[in-house]
């Protein structure tokens, strides 16, 4: 059960902090960018939901975030744009 629900946006100086929930809805360039930041603001059994990039660059997103210990538990394609929900991979 969710007590409580708080949103944050906007940058990661703006969001200080560790979430359950981490959403980024950004093209592939931005999240290459930025994305490496992802890993240190996410709680140890929490979730990201990645999208706003090409379905065709889905497996590359997959490539950029498994190095930093996130893996894909679950991948959405729809109109040629794709979504990957990451968590933090299991030993």
């Amino acid at each position: 059960m969710i007590d409580r629900l708080e949103v944050v946006e906007g940058s990661w100086e703006e969001a200080p902090g560790k979430y359950d929930l981490i959403f980024s809805n950004l093209v592939a360039s931005l999240l290459l960018r930025t994305g490496m930041k992802i890993p240190e603001h996410l709680k140890k059994e929490g979730r990201v939901v990645i999208s706003g990039f090409s379905a065709e660059q889905t497996g590359a997103m997959e490539d950029f975030f498994a190095p930093m210990g996130l893996e894909a538990i679950e991948r959405e394609t729809e109109s040629g744009w794709g979504c990957l929900v990451l968590r933090a991979k299991r030993s």
